[in-house]
C-alpha cells in the first residue's frame, strides 16, 4: 500500500459498477463474455508491469506476473451501465485523449485483475486502467515490492543508495521516479512502458 500524499491523485474519474445501487435494474447483467485477449488496455497494463518489473531489476524474476483480466462480475455491470447510456466510447476517448472503439469500452472503463505467483501462492491486484501513466507504475510497482517481500526477498529491491532499505516508487512531474522513504527523489526510472494509444 502506498503513502498517503505520495502522488497526485489521477485527473480522470470513473464510475464502476460498484457505484450502482443495489436495487438498481443495472444489477442484475448477464455473465461476461470476453476476455478481451489483445484489447489495448491489456497491452497497456503489459507494458507497464513488464517496466516495474524491469525496474525492480533481478529479483523480480522470482516471481510469475499474469494480467488476467477483468472481474466477471464487475464487466457484467459495466455492460449493463453503459447499455443504459451512461458513458460512450466518444466520450471516454475524449477524455481519455485517444480513439476508443465501442467494443473496447467495457474494458476501459472496468478494473483489471494481475496476478504475481511466487513461493507463497498467488497474490492478486485489481487496477484502473483509466490512471494517468506514472500513476499506474507507481501503484503496480509498489505492489510488486510488496509481493517480493511476502516472497520472502531480504535484500531491499530496488537497493536506496547507501542505505538499507529499498527505495519507494513514486510520481514526480508527471513520471514514475524512485525516491528514498525519507522523502529525497533519487533517479527517474529507466524503463517505460510502451505507449498503447
Amino acid at each position: 500500500m502506498m503513502a498517503e500524499n505520495q502522488h497526485e491523485a489521477p485527473s480522470v474519474a470513473w464510475v464502476s459498477w460498484a457505484d450502482i445501487p443495489a436495487g438498481s435494474p443495472l444489477a442484475h447483467a448477464g455473465p461476461a463474455a470476453s476476455a478481451m485477449i489483445g484489447h489495448p488496455v491489456r497491452r497497456r497494463i503489459e507494458s507497464t508491469v513488464a517496466a516495474a518489473r524491469a525496474e525492480l531489476g533481478p529479483a523480480s524474476r522470482r516471481i510469475t506476473v499474469t494480467v488476467d483480466g477483468m472481474d466477471s462480475a464487475e464487466l457484467d455491470h459495466t455492460r449493463a451501465w453503459l447499455a443504459a447510456g451512461q458513458l460512450t466510447a466518444v466520450e471516454a476517448g475524449r477524455r481519455l485523449g485517444i480513439r476508443v472503439d465501442e467494443e473496447e469500452l467495457p474494458g476501459w472503463v472496468s478494473g483489471w485483475l494481475i496476478s504475481a505467483h511466487g513461493p507463497n501462492g498467488v497474490t492478486t491486484t485489481s487496477v484502473l486502467p483509466t490512471m494517468e501513466s506514472a500513476e499506474l507504475a507507481v501503484d503496480l510497482a509498489s505492489w510488486l515490492q510488496q509481493v517480493l517481500a511476502d516472497a520472502g526477498i531480504s535484500e531491499p529491491v530496488p537497493p536506496c543508495p547507501g542505505h538499507p532499505h529499498p527505495m519507494v516508487p513514486t510520481v514526480h512531474e508527471a513520471a514514475p521516479w524512485w525516491s528514498c522513504p525519507a522523502g529525497n527523489l533519487v533517479r527517474p526510472w529507466q524503463t517505460h512502458p510502451t505507449a498503447v494509444v
